[in-house]
């Protein structure tokens, strides 16, 4: 076996098993299991947009949309509240989106993080819960989401393995290729008709 095959096997085992295990379980564990993720998420994102040396600027960024985490998810069943989080990612991804057209660079500057974080590390979080809060069994099409996000990504990573030539972005994720992105989507779609 692949040594990095087998690095990131035992890890997957267990995300998968808890996974699973939440969403079968129902929505409360679910919606549990989201939280801890978001935070997780929100940790990782905010510590990698800056550099070395920033870690007092992180620290508080971290703590401060934790926070508001803590306060969206609790006000997201809102219709005002969620339809200007709809709003509010939709006005980020379109800037950021110009800005890495026009720099071809990180997009990350300080004034630009946290509402990057809540447009791209938070809201699919809030989505989730929205959806969970809601009457009905949101906790088994959460079990597809995931498994069409597994298979998308074991698809970019084999297919990239086996074919793999052109480059994506090599500064960001050296490994990532175009091959492998387009197995990936071709997986992902396949899978997602099946689930549906």
């Amino acid at each position: 076996m692949n040594p990095d095959l087998r690095r990131r096997t035992l890890p997957a085992i267990i995300y998968v098993v808890v996974i699973v295990g939440a969403s079968l379980v129902g929505n409360l564990w679910a919606l549990v299991l989201i939280q801890v993720f978001s935070l997780i998420c929100i940790y990782e994102f905010i510590s990698n947009s800056f550099k070395e040396g920033d870690q007092a600027i992180s620290g508080r960024y971290v703590v401060g949309i934790i926070l508001l985490g803590a306060l969206l998810i609790n006000l997201v069943h809102n219709e005002y509240i969620w339809k200007a989080l709809l709003w509010m990612t939709t006005a980020v991804y379109t800037y950021n989106t110009g800005l890495i057209m026009s720099r071809g660079s990180s997009v990350f500057s300080h004034g630009n993080v946290l509402m990057s974080a809540i447009a791209l590390a938070l809201m699919p979080f809030l989505l989730s819960v929205h959806q969970l809060m809601l009457p009905g069994m949101f906790h088994y099409t959460l079990l597809g989401v995931f498994i069409i996000l597994w298979l998308n990504d074991a698809g970019a990573y084999f297919v990239g393995r086996a074919v793999g030539r052109n480059k994506i972005h090599p500064t960001i994720s050296p490994g990532k290729t175009w091959e492998g992105w387009i197995g990936g989507v071709l997986l992902g779609l396949g899978t997602a008709w099946i689930v549906s």
